[in-house]
């Protein structure tokens, strides 16, 4: 017997460089991430836990609008 195979159909992505854009503007009202900002504006240093691949480029990002100054940021590879 043969088999039907259905094409998958794709999300619509006609939006996604605002969806983009908004991420960082979205992670900066959650609680845990408002205390690590806290953490950072009193001097003081901060861990993100479990951020791989893009997450972590995006608490960069957002941290990087909430945070003026110099930022040291070290990403450990999924291996480590």
């Amino acid at each position: 017997m043969g088999s039907i195979r259905r094409k998958p159909t794709l999300p619509d992505t006609s939006d996604l460089p605002m969806v983009q854009a908004e991420a960082p503007r979205l992670l900066a009202g959650d609680t845990d991430f408002l205390s690590v900002v806290s953490a950072l504006k009193s001097g003081r240093s901060a861990a993100i836990d479990g951020a791989w691949g893009s997450s972590a480029g995006l608490a960069v990002a957002a941290l990087a609008g909430q945070c003026p100054g110099p930022m040291l940021v070290v990403l450990a590879l999924p291996r480590d």
